[in-house]
């Protein structure tokens, strides 16, 4: 990554408040992440009907069914790809150069699925603004990571982004407010994502996920990345077995999440 390129990231996120990355990871990699989310998302789903404690927040394993998508949080499995991207020492160099700090962190990771026949999502933001008194927009401090595990498009269901609305402040704005009054009558972008393109967002960006004509799924990793300034009361339970296998830059990501001997889930 020369620093030119970087600029140019830098520059183009910091403007739109989203980044495109094609082609960043290699297409063998993305399709085994692809069979094995398909192969958790499976298993996940049987055992949310067998047992209720795989359902919602606070479950063993959060198997969350939104009006738009299905999620699954934590994951169990999720050395299968976080060594090649939360230990991924050009991810975190790009990311670094986004929030002006190597010293960021991982609190939320997921696999997410959007399944044939889901309604779109309400037009919002991830996260509000931080100290929206001031009237002015600050530096990123969080962001949203994401690749596509098969390419996004109009088939199976495109985000749609409105680009320069992470620099909107208003201080009435909350968390997951429906912000359609926000963009009004102003078309937001669209755009292709490939698979195995790296994308990410700053969480202030407003935007929604477009529903899934296909009969397929659309699969996704996800994660979030965020400045030491800011807090996050939400911890992570992680396996010992599944720590011992993170690479160092990983296990800085992850330097906040609650190692155990045994984890309270299995699939």
């Amino acid at each position: 990554m020369t620093k030119r390129n970087l600029n140019k990231i830098r520059a183009e996120f910091d403007d739109t408040g989203h980044v495109i990355l094609s082609g960043f990871f290699p297409k063998k990699l993305v399709n085994s992440w692809r069979s094995a989310a398909e192969d958790l998302f499976l298993r996940a789903s049987f055992a949310a009907r067998a047992d209720r404690r795989f359902l919602g927040p606070g479950s063993l394993v959060s198997f969350v069914v939104h009006p738009s998508f299905v999620v699954i949080r934590p994951v169990p499995e999720i050395t299968f790809y976080s060594n090649h991207i939360f230990g991924n020492k050009k991810v975190h160099t790009i990311v670094s150069a986004l929030l002006g700090t190597s010293d960021h962190y991982t609190p939320l990771y997921d696999v997410g699925f959007n399944t044939s026949g889901k309604k779109p999502q309400h037009i919002h933001r991830d996260f509000s603004p931080i100290l929206p008194q001031l009237n002015s927009p600050l530096p990123t401090t969080t962001i949203a990571l994401a690749v596509p595990l098969v390419n996004m498009d109009e088939d199976n269901g495109v985000l749609e982004l409105w680009p320069g609305s992470h620099k909107l402040i208003d201080s009435k704005l909350r968390f997951n407010d429906r912000l359609d009054g926000q963009v009004g009558k102003k078309k937001g972008v669209r755009p292709f994502l490939p698979a195995g393109s790296l994308f990410l967002r700053d969480t202030r960006l407003i935007h929604r996920g477009m529903p899934n004509p296909s009969q397929d799924f659309r699969p996704w990793l996800s994660a979030v990345c965020v400045h030491p300034v800011i807090p996050f009361t939400n911890k992570i339970t992680m396996a010992k077995t599944t720590w011992n296998k993170l690479n160092a830059t990983a296990k800085k990501q992850f330097r906040y999440v609650d190692v155990v001997d045994k984890p309270r889930w299995t699939l």
